[in-house]
């Protein structure tokens, strides 16, 4: 069996006046009419106080929830959604009230609760809790609605925040180390234009002294032919004094001659004293004889004087001409000496030459690399950007990778420094893709790909000290000093 529902307050308090008023009206009829027995008259007095003490009884739930009622509208205004009035079974409108105020307090703390956890997870940059509408009216849903598109900017706004802080935090990251790596690349290109000039300055050196090589060589030519000259004198005085010698022999055959004669003269003359007193003319002859002996001797000294003399004359001047040729064959010794000098020098610097040549071509193609790792590391910025630009950035890695494997081993691959240079260079690579992942993701961790740049900055400060450990010092003298050629 149901329970048949009290009628509402309305109905209630309806018929409570109306019986009121009937009683009333009755009372007056009695009293006005006359009508016995009087004692009637005595039961309007328990009546009405029974109708005021009904009505007393009945207001009293409906007063203590309207008090409730205004008591939980107070806490709601102080922010306080969550109470609600109940115990209000039976009690008609103010029931009503009460449970249309508690449906409307369930939608107000939905409203916010959505409203809070929306904001809440923004707060935390977590846009993917949208609030949710479904089940709530009219403005309630429409508001929710747009705060839903609000947050949706919001997410937008956040990821253009985030992009352009972590790309400003990138541009700073960048420029610092790329003026490092601009510098380096600087100090590479100071040390070519040094050694460059080294060079010049090397190059101008010799030709000078292969000027002064080619003065001395124009002299030593002019001494030899002077001394050829002089040889070719010296020739002809001695022939000059062989004919002299000659005539010298032929000068003694005939005082030879001439002795023999006086020889053979003196004897005749001892053996005609002998004879003396048979043939006195046989004195006169002799002495004929020994006086022509005389005079053919005393022309033969005369002549073998004359002979000397013209031979001393040759032979002083022959001395001279030989001491003329010994200070020009020094001259040659010393201008000869002069031009071993200078072919040694020219043989050093030709070495210094090579050597700087060399540390040119290796410091040249270290500042290449180093220029492609940077270009490198640019791509790879912006590739965090555009995440469609990693394949220019791979590129870069595979040609640099492809040097490390060829050319830079068969440069470098004996110095120490070299070893460590491929898994630097790895390393590089591996953080800057994993940065270029890490931004790709839907909710990208900006702390994540500031690290992983960050250890690709550190892994690219290592690869260029690397670098730097492989040039060999050039030579450390300049230019050769001028050599004078006499």
């Amino acid at each position: 069996m149901t329970l048949r529902r009290p009628p509402f307050l309305s109905t209630q308090f309806l018929l409570v006046l109306t019986g009121y008023n009937l009683l009333v009206l009755v009372t007056v009829l009695l009293a006005w009419s006359g009508l016995e027995p009087l004692w009637s008259l005595w039961l309007i007095p328990p009546l009405s106080l029974a109708v005021t003490a009904y009505v007393l009884v009945t207001s009293r739930r409906p007063f203590r929830v309207l008090a409730i009622l205004r008591h939980h509208i107070g806490l709601a205004r102080k922010g306080e959604l969550h109470h609600r009035t109940t115990r209000a079974r039976h009690l008609g409108e103010v029931g009503q009230v009460a449970w249309e105020l508690n449906d409307f307090m369930d939608l107000i703390e939905s409203y916010f609760k959505e409203i809070n956890t929306c904001f809440s997870r923004v707060r935390e940059h977590d846009f993917r809790r949208r609030p949710l509408s479904s089940g709530l009216p009219g403005v309630f849903a429409s508001s929710l609605d747009n705060v839903g598109e609000a947050v949706a900017a919001m997410e937008a706004n956040h990821h253009l925040l985030g992009s352009s802080r972590l790309s400003g935090e990138l541009n700073q990251l960048n420029t610092s180390h790329l003026r490092g790596d601009l510098d380096s690349t600087q100090n590479d290109l100071v040390t070519i234009s040094n050694d460059m000039q080294g060079i010049a300055s090397i190059a101008r050196a010799n030709a000078e002294q292969s000027g002064q090589s080619e003065a001395a060589a124009n002299s030593i030519g002019e001494r030899l032919d002077t001394i050829a000259a002089s040889v070719e004198a010296v020739n002809d005085a001695g022939q000059a004094m062989a004919r002299e010698w000659r005539g010298i022999e032929d000068a003694l055959s005939a005082i030879s001659g001439l002795a023999e004669q006086t020889n053979l003269l003196a004897l005749n003359a001892a053996i005609e004293a002998a004879r003396a007193g048979e043939a006195g003319r046989g004195f006169a002859v002799v002495a004929d004889e020994v006086k022509n002996l005389s005079t053919r001797s005393k022309s033969a000294a005369l002549q073998v004087q004359e002979t000397l003399a013209s031979l001393s004359s040759k032979v002083h001047d022959m001395l001279e001409r030989s001491q003329a040729a010994a200070s020009v064959a020094e001259d040659v010794r010393v201008s000869v000496d002069g031009f071993r000098s200078v072919f040694v020098r020219l043989a050093q610097t030709s070495h210094e030459v090579i050597e700087r040549v060399e540390h040119v071509t290796q410091q040249s193609a270290l500042s290449r690399i180093k220029m492609d790792h940077v270009l490198y590391k640019q791509y790879g910025y912006l590739a965090l950007a555009r995440p469609t630009e990693l394949a220019q950035a791979t590129g870069q890695y595979e040609r640099l990778t492809l040097w490390l494997e060829r050319e830079g081993r068969e440069l470098f691959a004996g110095l120490p420094g070299w070893q460590a240079l491929p898994s630097v260079w790895q390393t590089l690579h591996d953080s800057v893709v994993q940065a270029v992942r890490a931004i790709s993701d839907p909710a990208p961790d900006e702390q994540q790909v500031l690290a992983r740049m960050s250890a690709a900055e550190q892994a690219s400060r290592r690869f260029t000290e690397a670098l730097d450990t492989l040039v060999r010092p050039a030579a450390a003298s300049m230019a050769p000093p001028h050599l004078a050629l006499t």
